[in-house]
């Protein structure tokens, strides 16, 4: 298992936005955005959201 320290921002915007330690596996990840995931990338830096959000 790796882990990763993600700042969380959900869709819903009355939930409010949270930095937490997270199961970084692909199954987790997936669970995070609600279904498949797609990858944005920068030279130090990542995040991921549902491929149809």
């Amino acid at each position: 298992m790796s882990t990763c320290t993600a700042l969380i921002i959900p869709a819903d915007t009355n939930a409010a936005a949270r930095i937490d330690t997270i199961d970084a596996g692909l199954k987790n990840l997936q669970a995070l955005v609600g279904g498949n995931i797609e990858a944005v990338s920068g030279d130090d830096w990542h995040f991921y959201l549902n491929e149809e959000g």
